[in-house]
């Protein structure tokens, strides 16, 4: 893409992420939620959703998630071809969520209209039908509805990991590093003056999914050594299939966290335990997406740091809302919101 057609996407996403909120109005806003009077300069963002009206939490969320997507399809209009496919590959993780809960209810017998209710609408983005999956008798009919669809590679392993272990946890973690696979294989197809930005950003986003998963499998969930390594994501950032593969063999949490690369160690300093090191990676996603974003060189990487960014922001924005409704205390709502310096 030429450097003139960069240039629109450039200035839209320069408009969308003067809207994003500062940590610091975020953490305001748990105590003080803004007043947004007619005309206000942030009746139309974000922040309005903070003022909380009132509405149900799903509507919220609904609302939130409508409110990403028309952004995204200001972001995406200008991209094709491979730079196309990675950015929209990124958002089809909330598809695949909606694709694991619907196997998840599948599995326990839930009724069609409770598993409904825990689906986000995806707009536009929107590759699978919900009523079609829904219909389904169960999760092998179901994945096996996949082959025809951007999920056909995923949904594959996901059935034949399903047939031989009949095993929800298995499959539903299987999904998710094979979806990390797809985004790391469409990032290395990036052209190279775009590449190694987006291979960075997506190599942090690797790092942090691979040493999430590592502590929880061994340590919160006491799986092996062999089965969390093939739970984890074939990477060649800073955890690589070496790293990981002496990491999991570890038998403490102290023990990982002495051996990281010494760059992941600065992420996570003073953290001690899985929930500190989740909260303090959180926080890093947003800095290094908030770098990413203003690095206006790279443009198809600050498309996909928009979405990291306002990922993590909706999330906040949910938690805030819900704990003030609940009357929780401004410190139990910032741990949530993962908004505490």
């Amino acid at each position: 893409m030429s450097a003139s057609r960069y240039a629109y996407l450039n200035a839209r996403l320069s408009t969308l992420a003067a809207r994003l909120i500062p940590p610091e109005r975020l953490d305001l806003a748990i105590e003080q939620p803004p007043r947004l009077e007619p005309g206000s300069e942030y009746g139309t963002t974000q922040e309005s959703f903070l003022a909380d009206t009132g509405d149900q939490i799903a509507t919220l969320e609904q609302d939130l998630l409508m409110n990403l997507w028309r952004d995204f399809l200001i972001i995406t209009r200008p991209l094709s071809g491979v730079e196309h496919d990675f950015i929209v590959y990124g958002i089809h993780w909330f598809e695949l969520a909606n694709l694991k809960a619907i196997i998840r209810g599948k599995f326990s017998g839930t009724p069609d209209r409770d598993i409904r209710e825990q689906l986000a609408g995806l707009g536009p983005f929107a590759t699978l039908s919900l009523d079609e999956l829904l219909r389904t008798e169960d999760p092998t009919e179901l994945l096996r509805r996949l082959d025809d669809t951007p999920y056909a590679d995923i949904a594959r392993h996901a059935r034949r990991t399903l047939e031989e272990q009949q095993d929800l946890f298995t499959v539903d973690a299987d999904i998710g590093r094979r979806y990390y696979m797809g985004l790391q294989r469409r990032a290395r197809e990036i052209a190279m003056d775009q590449r190694q930005a987006v291979m960075a950003l997506t190599g942090f986003v690797l790092d942090r999914v691979n040493l999430l998963w590592l502590l929880r499998y061994r340590f919160a969930y006491d799986l092996s050594p062999a089965k969390t390594y093939y739970l984890l994501v074939p990477s060649t950032y800073r955890l690589t299939a070496d790293n990981l593969q002496t990491l999991v063999q570890l038998s403490s949490l102290e023990e990982v966290l002495d051996a990281l690369p010494a760059v992941m160690k600065q992420w996570i300093e003073g953290a001690n335990t899985i929930t500190e090191i989740e909260d303090t990676l959180e926080k890093k996603a947003r800095q290094v997406g908030a770098s990413a974003l203003n690095d206006t060189r790279y443009p198809v990487a600050r498309a996909y740091a928009y979405l990291v960014v306002r990922e993590i922001e909706m999330r906040q924005i949910l938690a805030i809302v819900k704990g003030r409704r609940l009357h929780f205390s401004p410190d139990l709502i910032r741990a949530a919101a993962r908004t505490a310096s």
